[in-house]
């Protein structure tokens, strides 16, 4: 068998393979349930009066870590440029070491491990809007459910897991 012909009986075995997982994927998901928490018109209805103040902290944190951002890679930079070894040795293991890791290791970092590590506390009030949709879908059950009295149909369920009404930890 030639290489050429191996290379694509195996790029077909592989397309073959994506195309089983895609369509095990589709079989297996409730499709009823992400329905139910993705397009939730009452959800989104709730989240609208939020959405300028969010646009505009968007617009505040984007210029935020760009004003952080220059000004620490400018100093780096100069800091490579220096005559000075020690300068230059700081400046290269900085610039070495965030490159070699991804982004999302150093955002969740910056969001759980540095805050866990000096005892800040990060403000969930952004949270409120999007763990409430998560949390229980439209008002339709008579029983309350949680410490606001939000309502939920897990309250009167049958199938558990169908909705997590979770409380939130104060």
């Amino acid at each position: 068998m030639s290489p050429r012909r191996r290379a694509r009986i195996i790029r077909v075995v592989q397309y073959a393979v994506l195309v089983a997982a895609v369509g095990a994927v589709a079989l297996l998901t409730d499709w009823s349930r992400v329905s139910d928490q993705l397009f939730n018109p009452q959800a989104a209805a709730d989240m609208l009066p939020d959405l300028p103040r969010a646009f505009w902290n968007t617009i505040r944190y984007t210029l935020g870590a760009f004003t952080v951002g220059l000004s620490v890679g400018t100093l780096l930079a100069l800091m490579k440029l220096s005559t000075v070894r020690v300068y230059r040795w700081i400046a290269t293991i900085y610039i070495e070491f965030f490159r070699g890791i991804p982004a999302l290791l150093v955002v969740l970092s910056v969001a759980y491990a540095i805050p866990i590590a000096y005892g800040v506390r990060i403000d969930s009030s952004s949270r409120k809007h999007r763990s409430r949709s998560v949390r229980c879908p439209p008002r339709t059950s008579p029983r309350p459910c949680g410490p606001a009295s939000r309502r939920c149909p897990a309250a009167r369920s049958r199938r558990p897991g169908r909705w997590a009404c979770l409380t939130r930890a104060r």
